[in-house]
């Protein structure tokens, strides 16, 4: 499942390879922050125990969401996406998650949601990806099934302390 979680039309619109990922959903626009939250919990709710999921949105090191964040934009700390994963994930779900954002470092957002999902200890022994660089919404979604062999993406497995860099 990808899940579109901004507002920005330049990510919402373009759908180049989305379609590997099953179910794309760009999450309702007219939403206010709580309303979006409650959406994204949802549709995490609806994931297949092993089913990929994308999360695709701005972003830095700390937070995903809209470009701008406060006011009545959409924005997720590393603690609260960790917080929906950990109470919307289907028990026992085992899928890769790609964070699909720009992030600048290797401590970045998915190495620190990986840290904070083993600190609460859920979803132990899953993958996240992401980048540590600015992309460029045209470059498109890699295939779920081909993570491992993209070498701009760095993955971090959930419990492990182990990180791998592209």
């Amino acid at each position: 499942m990808l899940i579109i979680c901004t507002r920005d039309n330049s990510i919402r619109n373009y759908p180049n390879s989305a379609n590997t990922w099953g179910t794309v959903v760009a999450m309702n626009n007219a939403n206010g922050p709580q309303a979006a939250t409650q959406e994204l919990q949802t549709l995490i709710g609806q994931l297949g125990p092993n089913e990929p999921l994308c999360l695709s949105a701005h972003g830095n090191d700390e937070a995903i969401g809209d470009e701008q964040s406060g006011g009545n934009n959409w924005g997720w700390s590393v603690n609260d996406i960790a917080g929906i994963l950990r109470n919307s994930a289907p028990a026992g779900y085992s899928g890769p998650i790609l964070v699909h954002a720009c992030m600048e470092k290797v401590e970045n957002f998915t190495a620190r949601l990986a840290l904070a999902l083993e600190g609460q200890n859920v979803l132990n022994g899953v993958w996240i990806y992401g980048t540590n660089r600015d992309m460029d919404c045209s470059e498109g979604y890699p295939r779920p099934t081909k993570l491992d062999d993209n070498a701009a993406l760095q993955s971090t497995r959930v419990g492990s302390q182990s990180t791998r860099s592209g």
